[in-house]
């Protein structure tokens, strides 16, 4: 029996009715234990109840649609009443629009209707279509040219993000594939940071003020990796000196290219220069701590290897 046409009653051949029979008779005659289609007169009587059954679904799937209505009504099962609804919209603009476009609140919007169900009064031969329900935005938004340059997921409280951009199109799932975020201070100069051989750069840091009493209270000390751009990609600077005390108060740091490939210019953010970087790391530092009159100095020694 075909299950093409909706809506359908019934939807179960005589096959499938006299597995459904045989598999439901263990719990009424647990002692009828011969197997199914045995030839007994009990499987018989099982195949005659399904064929019954078949040709009664047949019956009722073939029956005019105002008539299955009426059926189902008298079951029960009625039309659900409209009810207000809210739905996501997505607004295009089109290739050869020429600039951006502002979509008001109250911006009425149309909907696709589905073809008209069969009406229960015998005496109107084509059913009346329903009004078409009315859409309004609810919000003011801008349509924009404008195509998408990045997209993220991050998680502030686990410091870890996921870059989307290149599965934007084909899809993805947000929050998945995670990685520690790199936090990294770029720093461009056209001629200060052309490197060629051994090189010497001094930085000078002035940090603002703290904001609150706790700020100034709590030092979070920054270990950093200096790195430079060279033409084999980013290269590891030497850290000679920090008078910084690892980014906690002013002072100079100094960092050293002993050897390795030559800078090269590159775009970085948007802007063409020659690059360093300094990357925070997640390494244990080497460092030796000794007694001073006024408290403790803290020595710091790049690690090697």
């Amino acid at each position: 029996m075909s299950c093409a046409r909706p809506p359908l009653i019934a939807c179960s051949d005589a096959e499938a009715l006299a597995r459904e029979l045989a598999e439901l008779r263990r719990g009424y005659v647990p002692e009828w234990t011969a197997p199914r289609g045995g030839g007994d007169a009990g499987s018989a009587l099982d195949d005659i109840m399904a064929r019954y059954l078949a040709i009664q679904a047949e019956g009722l799937n073939a029956m005019p649609q105002r008539l299955q209505l009426e059926f189902l009504e008298s079951l029960g099962a009625n039309v659900l009443p409209p009810e207000p609804a809210r739905a996501p919209l997505v607004f295009t603009l089109l290739a050869t629009a020429s600039g951006d476009a502002t979509v008001p609140a109250g911006t009425r919007v149309a909907a696709v209707l589905p073809p008209p169900a069969p009406s229960l009064d015998s005496a109107e031969a084509t059913p009346r279509r329903a009004p078409a329900p009315e859409f309004f935005t609810e919000q003011e938004i801008t349509a924009m040219r404008g195509t998408l340059a990045a997209l993220y997921s991050i998680d502030p409280q686990a410091d870890t993000y996921a870059d989307h951009h290149a599965a934007a199109a084909a899809g993805f799932t947000v929050f998945d594939a995670m990685g520690p975020v790199p936090h990294r201070l770029h720093l461009g100069h056209g001629e200060l940071f052309k490197l060629k051989g051994s090189a010497e750069i001094v930085l000078s840091f002035d940090f603002a003020p703290p904001r609150s009493l706790d700020a100034a209270r709590t030092r979070r000390p920054l270990l950093l990796d200096w790195e430079y751009l060279s033409t084999d990609g980013w290269q590891p600077l030497v850290l000679i000196e920090d008078l910084t005390e690892r980014f906690t108060v002013d002072g100079r740091v100094t960092l050293a290219k002993v050897h390795g490939p030559d800078s090269r210019e590159d775009v970085v953010a948007g802007h063409t220069s020659h690059w360093i970087r300094a990357t925070v790391s997640n390494r244990v530092p080497g460092a030796r701590i000794a007694g001073e009159e006024a408290g403790y100095l803290l020595r710091f020694t790049p690690a090697t290897g």
